[in-house]
């Protein structure tokens, strides 16, 4: 099952403190997305996040607009609760309300991610069907809800989208789980940014590290650099590859040169190497860093 990191930290590594507005130009408090978002108890937490941040009026126009909403067992999924949401700041739920928030419709393309601006700033990533199936953004699966009335179009979420990091040491740091693999990166002076393209990382955490022979960060600095280089260069798939794209994929090739077997199911993958006996589960999945990376965290070190 895939996992992220709780919301009001990962918001942390995000938040600007210009705030963008779409052009309200007819202002009405009942308006069906706005009602949606009061009336509907399945959105209880969202409504919490958008009166918390002081963003109402975002809801209250006629534009026609794309709003990303997780539902309550969606946060709930992760741990957030009315009660994360109230030990926010108002700039941890901009940051929220605001990256869920496009100020334009999504027009989305059959079989292939395409990117739209978030009133944030950051893209967010849409794929999907425009008849309302078989649609994700970032990978967080989403239900096209119908909105009689309105201009906006509005998606239910699987999973709270998370803020991108502004690059990928501080995705790193912002999770004391990956301190093993940002510390091999360290030593090899291994860069997970692509020449070109998109790069999709798959991440071990410390305690697949720590089951693969490198029992403290020590033993990952007196490591022989060749073979810690290789090792990384084979967690690293050239592409963009969100949780959803990997159905029907039974296997990947590496920057190292080798392939890696996928097995995807059920809204869950697992990745097993030529060298491993147990696959390994994503933990964390679709968090992006930068403009062209994704991050997969994983359980196990995958072996050539």
């Amino acid at each position: 099952m895939k996992q992220r990191i709780l919301l009001a930290s990962m918001i942390l590594s995000f938040c600007v403190s210009c705030k963008k507005d779409v052009n309200n130009n007819a202002l009405s408090s009942t308006t069906p997305l706005y009602a949606l978002i009061t009336g509907d108890s399945s959105l209880s937490v969202y409504n919490a996040a958008v009166q918390k941040s002081g963003d109402s009026k975002l809801f209250t126009g006629t534009d026609s607009i794309t709003v990303l909403i997780p539902t309550n067992a969606a946060f709930l999924s992760q741990g957030i609760t009315l009660s994360t949401i109230s030990a926010m700041s108002q700039g941890q739920a901009d940051s929220l309300v605001r990256y869920h928030f496009l100020n334009a419709p999504a027009h989305l393309v059959t079989g292939s991610y395409n990117s739209f601006n978030s009133l944030l700033g950051p893209a967010v990533y849409g794929f999907g069907n425009t008849d309302g199936s078989n649609n994700y953004f970032n990978g967080a699966n989403a239900v096209l809800q119908s909105l009689a009335g309105s201009n906006a179009t509005v998606y239910k979420l699987s999973e709270p989208l998370t803020v991108p990091a502004a690059s990928a040491q501080q995705l790193l740091a912002a999770d004391s789980a990956l301190s093993y693999f940002a510390e091999a990166l360290k030593v090899t002076g291994f860069s997970l940014a692509p020449a070109s393209g998109w790069s999709t990382v798959l991440a071990p955490d410390n305690n697949a590290f720590i089951a693969a022979g490198y029992p403290t960060l020590a033993s990952i600095d007196s490591a022989n650099v060749n073979t810690l280089t290789s090792l990384l260069q084979y967690h690293v798939i050239a592409g963009q590859y969100f949780s959803n794209t990997f159905s029907g994929m039974l296997t990947v090739s590496s920057e190292e040169g080798g392939s890696i077997n996928i097995t995807a199911s059920n809204n869950s993958v697992e990745f097993t190497g030529t060298g491993n006996t147990n696959p390994a589960l994503v933990t964390g999945a679709d968090r992006i860093a930068g403009t062209n990376i994704i991050v997969q965290k994983i359980n196990e070190v995958l072996l050539p």
